[in-house]
């Protein structure tokens, strides 16, 4: 009896996702867009420190290696191939125009990644936003646990002057885990009271 292998059939939805040039949460409304690979390396440090200059930079960078890379590959097949040809064309002369599109600079990519993180397009319709959140709210304490302000994190804030942030409250746990964390106008105990009462829920 012959053997009947059943092949994997992908909905529409799949292979639209699976085959576009960038993740569905970072399909914002605008003109440029990060492909797949350097938006899930970006993933990694974004949410935890503002390392948006240093992203902007390895995006730069890697650019400037691939037009190395161009340049060389075409030097030398040009030397392997053309060595006996005369009469190389001349570089092309510049019309006094220039490149209106260019990389990303560090606010535009800190600036996107906190829109994709609020962006409910993906399979499950849960932002990263609100992922976080309830990973941190189910984050709790049965032994010890220690708080503190931190001054630091807040000069990293989107919008810190709209939002008037001054510190950060955090309690840590016995496990290493934060189980809160909120922005306070002031070290002052009326300020994060609120949030207090809720950690203690």
């Amino acid at each position: 009896m012959p053997t009947v292998i059943k092949s994997c059939v992908k909905s529409p939805a799949v292979l639209a996702r699976c085959s576009h040039v960038m993740e569905t949460k970072c399909a914002l409304p605008k003109n440029s867009h990060t492909g797949k690979v350097e938006t899930q390396v970006f993933d990694l440090p974004m949410p935890a420190c503002g390392n948006r200059d240093l992203c902007s930079c390895l995006l730069h960078n890697a650019t400037n290696r691939s037009c190395s890379e161009k340049v060389e590959n075409h030097c030398s097949f040009h030397e392997a191939n053309c060595s006996g040809i005369s009469g190389i064309k001349p570089c092309i002369e510049k019309d006094s125009s220039f490149v209106t599109a260019h990389l990303p600079l560090g606010d535009s990519i800190r600036d996107s990644c906190d829109k994709a993180c609020s962006n409910r397009n993906n399979p499950w319709l849960t932002s990263d936003h609100d992922r976080h959140a309830r990973e941190i709210q189910s984050v709790g304490s049965a032994l010890i646990f220690a708080q503190d302000h931190t001054h630091e994190v807040a000069k990293n804030c989107f919008q810190k002057k709209g939002s008037g942030a001054n510190a950060l409250w955090d309690a840590g746990t016995d496990t290493g885990e934060i189980a809160c964390a909120v922005l306070v106008p002031s070290t002052k105990t009326r300020d994060f009271a609120h949030a207090a009462q809720q950690l203690s829920n």
